[in-house]
């Protein structure tokens, strides 16, 4: 039967009928072949050897892999810029293969094998027609390859100052697919991208010119073929794609917040590292520069306008300078220092994962010295002002406002892990009150660390003031949460709002003026006075979420009784001298 009546894409093959599906060129990757080049056909047996019958089968068969590349082209990632990285890329894979082959055409290897071989995976991959014009084309290739070099030489070099891609449209398209640039034809990208590979084989021509000389003494004079290039990674293989991958995992159980915070100073570092590097970028000397461009980095620039549309971190420090008299303040030792950390907890993961092949963490040495001062903590007298203003006496309704500051410096908990407390998280054992701090239990609790997960002594002060008392009304109406009115903010901190309202809270009753004491200065203030107590660091590291081990507990927050009984001084230990509270205690 003449082939002209098939309909397109219909086939016979020794009697039987086969439908030849083109798959699209973008997904040709996933449709591996036994040899080198990817596979461009599927030929999809119709199970008869009636013309008819295969007519009909051909429509759902052609329609159910219409469905399937549609789904695929859907599913693949969204095309990326092109790069210099990738130009040097294209050149020099161009250059590598045309070398390859040049070294093998003039070994004079091909045997009758290497034909029979090649014929076979032509046949599977084409039809006998286009199968025929390859072979032929290798063949000429293989007996004129020398002819055919100088040849294709001169087409190139013609073309490639004109940004042509005629002599390499395959070499281009398949350069593209892999990569999934954003490179469509007729674009600037895509011009590029030709006459990279067109540099890359000319390059290669030129060696085989020399060695036709018996010159082997060639070296590479293209410097797009030649400049060291950062190595590119793959997909799912970038800085940051790893360290979403940190993210998920949060080795140290950190919360969100943190979290958030370690993910900007990373995003900064990674800013200043080669585009799409891999993570072997990741070295001392890349983190050290990190560090001095920080030095210089003006404070809070993400919210300054002057900045706005900024990238680069070396963008803002120009602008900044531009600045002059308005000049922003660079960020502080003691931020660099912090962002450094979050690197630093990264690269320990990576190395651990082993996805950062390092002996070091290029972090270790490069921290800045910073004079180490002291938090303020609150006075005797500070302490009385503040809980004889109208925030703690009188008539006040005695939610967290009114709690969190007792609590904190009664036990030396953080502000945010008294605010998510449960109602079943205080309750007795081994005769004293405890407060268990853990994220367990459900409420959307969270902690700083591995190590903040711990048992407290409840101190016989807050127990006078009414804080069980308050667990247990709070139980009897059935609450989940010991403070229900307590919130998160959009960046997952509890009870921000009290925070703001607190520090002016404290300038307007004349307890602070300007920056340093706040909320939190309550839980620095206990440490102190467990110190105070006569309890060393490593004794009180314990109660305020310093441990160096994890927390071993029997059900939810029991603990042996000795620990209950060594905690128990050191918060008894609390005290703040002429302190009177009588007018806060219930009867």
């Amino acid at each position: 039967m003449p082939v002209s009546t098939l309909p397109a894409g219909l086939v016979n093959r020794n009697g039987h009928y086969y439908l030849r599906i083109v798959i699209p060129k973008e997904l040709r990757h996933l449709y591996p072949s036994s040899g080198k080049l990817p596979k461009e056909r599927i030929w999809v047996s119709l199970n008869t050897t009636d013309l008819r019958a295969a007519k009909i089968a051909m429509k759902p068969a052609g329609a159910r892999y219409d469905r399937i590349f549609k789904a695929q082209l859907e599913g693949l990632p969204a095309r990326v810029a092109l790069t210099e990285d990738d130009l040097h890329e294209a050149a020099l894979g161009a250059y590598n293969e045309r070398i390859a082959l040049d070294t093998w055409l003039r070994m004079g290897v091909v045997t009758d094998a290497d034909r029979a071989a090649m014929w076979a995976f032509l046949r599977r991959e084409h039809d006998e027609d286009e199968a025929h014009g390859i072979m032929l084309e290798a063949e000429r290739e293989v007996a004129y390859h020398a002819t055919v070099r100088a040849e294709l030489n001169a087409a190139m070099r013609a073309e490639a100052g004109r940004f042509g891609e005629s002599t390499v449209r395959e070499d281009v398209e398949n350069f593209i697919r892999e990569k999934h640039l954003d490179a469509k034809p007729g674009t600037v990208a895509r011009k590029k991208i030709a006459s990279a590979v067109q540099r890359g084989m000319i390059e290669a021509f030129r060696r085989g010119d020399e060695l036709d000389d018996g010159d082997f003494t060639g070296a590479v004079k293209d410097p797009l073929v030649s400049a060291p290039r950062t190595p590119r990674a793959k997909p799912g293989e970038g800085i940051l794609e790893v360290f979403d991958k940190f993210e998920k995992h949060n080795p140290e159980n950190c919360n969100a917040d943190t979290l958030a915070q370690s993910k900007y100073a990373f995003r900064l570092f990674a800013s200043t590292l080669p585009d799409r590097a891999t993570i072997d970028a990741i070295t001392k000397a890349s983190v050290r520069d990190w560090v001095d461009l920080c030095r210089e980095y003006p404070r809070r620039a993400s919210d300054t306008k002057a900045f706005k549309g900024l990238k680069s971190m070396e963008d803002v420090i120009e602008a900044n300078r531009n600045l002059e008299e308005d000049l922003k303040p660079f960020v502080s030792a003691k931020t660099i220092n912090r962002w450094l950390s979050a690197v630093g907890a990264f690269c320990k993961w990576a190395i651990n994962q082993g996805h950062l092949d390092r002996e070091v963490n290029p972090c270790h040495g490069l921290y800045l010295n910073v004079e180490e001062r002291p938090p303020e903590t609150f006075t005797p007298e500070q302490l009385q002002t503040i809980f004889s203003s109208d925030m703690f006496a009188g008539d006040v309704t005695r939610d967290h406002w009114f709690w969190t500051s007792l609590v904190q410096m009664f036990t030396g908990m953080r502000q945010g892990e008294v605010a998510q407390l449960l109602v079943k998280d205080v309750f007795e054992q081994h005769d004293r009150h405890t407060i268990f701090v853990t994220k367990r239990g459900g409420g959307g609790k969270s902690l700083k660390t591995v190590s903040s997960e711990r048992v407290v002594v409840v101190h016989p002060e807050l127990v006078r003031l009414g804080f069980i008392r308050h667990v247990e009304a709070m139980k009897a109406a059935g609450a989940e949460r010991l403070f229900p009115a307590a919130a998160k903010n959009s960046r997952g901190q509890w009870i921000a709002d009290y925070s703001r309202e607190f520090s002016r809270h404290l300038a307007r009753i004349g307890v602070k003026d300007g920056p340093g004491l706040s909320s939190h200065s309550f839980r620095h203030t206990a440490i102190d006075a467990m110190r105070g107590g006569g309890y060393l660091d490593e004794e009180i590291a314990p109660i305020v979420g310093h441990a160096m081990t994890k927390l071993q507990t029997s059900g939810y927050g029991k603990v042996p009784e000795d620990r209950v009984r060594r905690d128990a001084p050191v918060i008894d230990s609390i005290t703040y001298g002429d302190l009177d509270l009588s007018h806060l205690r219930v009867g």
